[in-house]
């Protein structure tokens, strides 16, 4: 839909409409409620840029106050999927929560739905229809008569889906594609972490064992990394080489994939002393060398002073923490664990840093996100921490056992196979065994769609769900075709023209047939005489044209009755041969003949015989 020009690239805004006359207390007891309710998906996540959080919002044109928050997910697009599911459970706890939610390419639920959206829906009819309420999409009908000729405020839409929830609940296949899209979660957040093992600093693997979320700076400050930071790199002022451990850190496979992409040789004199590229111990001294960069480049950027005099929080005799923790034992946050287990113990510290920087601290996400603020930060933590180099040598020899990364390699058939399950149908038809005439059937279909206009071509609905049930010795025989080592026998009997892809079999005999009723009367007589005069005038062109080279470059009907001085264009054939060519000339690479053959649900696999050919 829309772009939202007021939003930064890759980053999604929610808008939270409790309904204020029922809210027990104020709008931050509400926030602390929802925190609360969210903690442990939040808590345990590792996010890309930034993290959900609320705040309240008083100087809204909408009129009545409400919570708002904006994150950047940078390339992890889990991120903006697990914040939609984040809402789907506030708008479970609160019936009477109105949630609007939209990210840098507008209305994206409806993008994720579009091709089952209604025709109407476009992005100038749009604006502030679109809802989630009670675990549901909402949309407002363009010909709702409260809103007739008129862009409805906030408020009012609000109102208006709270009165009529059975008129704005969207179909429900618009309701699939969104749960299709947030199914997988919770499971996913344990699922997509990726444990690895990597030799860093000692200063490093204390600042991760304090806090496993600060590895999303680090790997962004790396990956971000600019010419200045390479002579940081070259210091390593607070993060030497000298002394070093092995620890096992969790990623996210977003975050693992972008710090094993980067190809990084440090600078000899640092003294990081890399073993061989095909040493077992590469990788784990390689990602510790990244990691220690990366947190090296973000307290280099702080241009704060470091007094070391910040507050402390205690734990022990803060009511707002101990009614915190309250309420997350009331909601199930620990589970089954008892009470100082290993992992309780795990539970309540991330706990604790969850409610020290959202509640306790209440920080501004945007004021965080910059590198000064976050490296302030990480070295004041630095400075906190008791850093025991026997415990973290004896905790280096039992650790964890990393996770396989061959997710990282995909084949070309898993890939299809990902295409496929996004775009495709998984139910093959069987009703056309030969690609030679399903590609021209299948082009027949698509050019006369009724329904595609000025504003795009759109497939037939049976044709998304159509794939070909390929056969190597028809593709070859069509192949051989284009390189022009033989003609098929097509068993379709179309004449010159375009006529296949109309109604009738021949483009002029069709208007002939439309007319014949009409021209049945006496009076018509002449203006019929006149028609078949300009039909025979066509049939002479095409015949004189057929000698020229432009008439020789057309496949035409091996199987015509007509003499051998003329014979028909197959129209059938000519499709084939020229869609074929133009996949054939792609090499592999998308272009014109694979997006129309994806458009029209067509799959054909690699050319990998065109050189036998």
């Amino acid at each position: 839909m829309a772009f939202n020009k007021d939003l930064n690239e890759n980053s999604v805004l929610y808008r939270l409409y409790p309904l204020l006359s029922e809210i027990n207390g104020s709008l931050n007891d509400y926030i602390c409620k929802c925190y609360t309710y969210l903690a442990k998906y939040i808590s345990t996540h590792i996010w890309q840029n930034q993290s959900f959080q609320l705040s309240i919002i008083t100087d809204s044109i909408d009129g009545d106050n409400h919570l708002q928050g904006i994150t950047n997910f940078g390339d992890n697009i889990d991120d903006e999927w697990l914040i939609v599911y984040l809402l789907y459970r506030l708008s479970r706890l609160d019936p009477n929560l109105v949630i609007k939610v939209e990210d840098s390419d507008g209305e994206f639920l409806l993008i994720e739905a579009a091709n089952d959206l209604p025709k109407w829906c476009e992005p100038s009819n749009c604006l502030n229809r679109v809802f989630i309420y009670r675990q549901s999409v909402h949309i407002i009908p363009i010909n709702c008569k409260s809103f007739a000729n008129r862009i409805p405020s906030i408020k009012d839409s609000i109102e208006y889906i709270r009165r009529n929830p059975d008129k704005t609940r969207a179909q429900e296949a618009i309701q699939r594609n969104i749960l299709r899209r947030i199914e997988c979660f919770p499971k996913r957040i344990k699922e997509y972490q990726h444990k690895s093992h990597c030799f860093v600093p000692i200063g490093v693997a204390a600042l991760l064992k304090h806090n496993p979320g600060l590895i999303s700076w680090a790997v962004n400050a790396f990956y971000n990394r600019t010419p200045d930071d390479h002579k940081v790199c070259q210091a390593m002022k607070y993060f030497p080489p000298e002394n070093r451990v092995m620890c096992c850190v969790t990623f996210t496979r977003c975050l693992y994939g972008q710090l094993m992409s980067q190809s990084y040789t440090p600078d000899v004199r640092v003294g990081w002393n890399l073993p061989q590229n095909n040493s077992r111990d590469f990788k784990s001294h390689d990602l510790g060398v990244k990691i220690a960069s990366g947190f090296e480049i973000l307290i280099s950027s702080s241009k704060f002073s470091f007094d070391g005099n910040d507050d402390q929080l205690d734990f022990k005799t803060d009511s707002r923490w101990l009614a915190f923790n309250k309420s997350l034992v009331k909601n199930g946050y620990f589970g089954n664990e008892r009470n100082g287990s290993k992992n309780y113990n795990e539970l309540l510290k991330r706990s604790q840093i969850y409610f020290q920087e959202f509640i306790y601290n209440n920080q501004n996400i945007d004021e965080l996100d910059c590198f000064e603020t976050k490296g302030e930060k990480i070295y004041k933590l630095l400075q906190t921490l008791e850093i025991d180099e026997k415990i973290f040598g004896k905790e280096s020899q039992n650790l964890e056992k990393e996770d396989s990364d061959e997710w990282l390699n995909i084949d070309c058939d898993e890939l299809d196979a990902l295409l496929a399950e996004k775009f495709c149908s998984t139910n093959k038809s069987n009703n056309c065994s030969e690609i030679s005439t399903q590609i021209p059937s299948t082009l027949q279909a698509f050019v006369s769609n009724q329904k595609s206009g000025l504003k795009g071509a759109e497939a037939p609905k049976s044709l998304k769900t159509s794939k070909i049930d390929f056969n190597e010795d028809t593709f070859n025989d069509a192949l051989s075709t284009v390189l022009s080592l033989k003609i098929p026998q097509l068993e379709t009997d179309s004449s010159s023209g375009m006529s296949d892809y109309s109604e009738g079999e021949d483009s002029i005999d069709s208007e002939d047939d439309c007319y014949e009723n009409d021209f049945s009367k006496p009076e018509l007589n002449g203006a019929k005489e006149k028609l078949k005069e300009m039909k025979d005038y066509m049939k002479a062109m095409d015949q004189q044209l057929a000698g020229t080279s432009v008439g020789r470059s057309f496949e035409r009907r091996s199987n015509d009755q007509n003499s051998d001085e003329y014979k028909r264009v197959d129209i059938d054939l000519n499709a084939l041969t020229n869609i074929l060519e133009s996949y054939s000339a792609e090499c592999g690479v998308p272009g014109p003949a694979t997006a129309l053959f994806s458009t029209m649900g067509v799959r054909l696999p690699d050319n990998k015989d065109t050189d036998q050919l």
